[in-house]
């Protein structure tokens, strides 16, 4: 019986590691997609901001001046659009920014903006 009870609580322990190696994995697997997802996000939201800018140094170079509002340009982006364009200050140059982020918890967002001064994009923590 003693030997029969050691092969039982092996066989359990077997169990339970599988079990755990399981649970690990495909809690890898969940978290390598969402990252993924969020990076695509990203470079899709980069790539968009892009766009933007080069419309708003096309309508720079025929207006010789900025566009004080998206709306200036046309360009019937949809009302869910993403980005944010603002005027700075100095009224000559602009900020495009976005927000992106998990649904369930503040921090995983992540901001990017780009500055026409500098022509860059950075991140906004």
């Amino acid at each position: 019986m003693g030997e029969r009870g050691n092969d039982i609580q092996q066989s359990m322990m077997k169990k339970v590691l599988i079990i755990f190696i399981s649970c690990v994995g495909i809690l890898w697997v969940g978290i390598t997609y969402i990252s993924y997802q969020r990076n695509k996000e990203i470079h899709d939201l980069v790539r968009q901001g892009n766009d933007l800018v080069q419309k708003v140094e096309a309508y720079k170079k025929a207006h010789y001046k900025i566009p004080q509002c998206l709306e200036d340009m046309r360009l019937n982006l949809p009302d869910d659009c993403p980005l944010n364009y603002n005027v700075t200050r100095d009224s000559v140059n602009y900020v495009i920014s976005f927000q992106t982020g998990l649904w369930f918890n503040s921090t995983f967002f992540q901001s990017k903006a780009y500055y026409s001064d500098s022509k860059e994009w950075i991140d906004i923590r």
